[in-house]
């Protein structure tokens, strides 16, 4: 499968790392992580994964945003993995199944066309934020 992952993170919880393991594990292996700003209490977590080389790390010196955050990862796409057929995007809180997102993937490589997924936001595992 020739599809990166954006995974955009601001202020990560030690789901950071297993994410990324779980996404290489399911035959991911160009993952592309913004560092949304975050403060140096979390640096650790993107220590643990940058030499990874499996991993791209790409850092915002001050918080801009979800939005740029994702602008920042496809600009680097764009500019970086001509070699790529695709890209889709997760977060570092694993509400997303791993499962879910290879799907996706597989089914955009195989189309060559957009796949947006939807869930279900009344499940247990949606957060309130992402509720509201």
């Amino acid at each position: 499968m020739k599809v990166s992952v954006i995974l955009p993170s601001y202020n990560p919880t030690d789901k950071l790392p297993i994410a990324v393991n779980e996404l290489i594990d399911n035959g991911f292996d160009d993952i592309i992580v913004i560092n949304d700003g975050s403060n140096k209490e979390k640096q650790h977590f993107f220590d643990e994964i940058k030499n990874n080389p499996f991993v791209t790390v790409l850092t915002h010196k001050s918080n801009m945003g979800k939005g740029r955050a994702l602008k920042t990862g496809f600009e680097f796409f764009l500019n970086n993995r001509s070699h790529q057929s695709g890209v889709v995007t997760t977060d570092d809180d694993m509400q997303h199944d791993c499962k879910d997102i290879k799907a996706c993937a597989r089914e955009m490589d195989i189309s060559q066309i957009a796949v947006f997924g939807s869930r279900n936001f009344k499940e247990k595992n949606v957060t309130s934020k992402s509720r509201i």
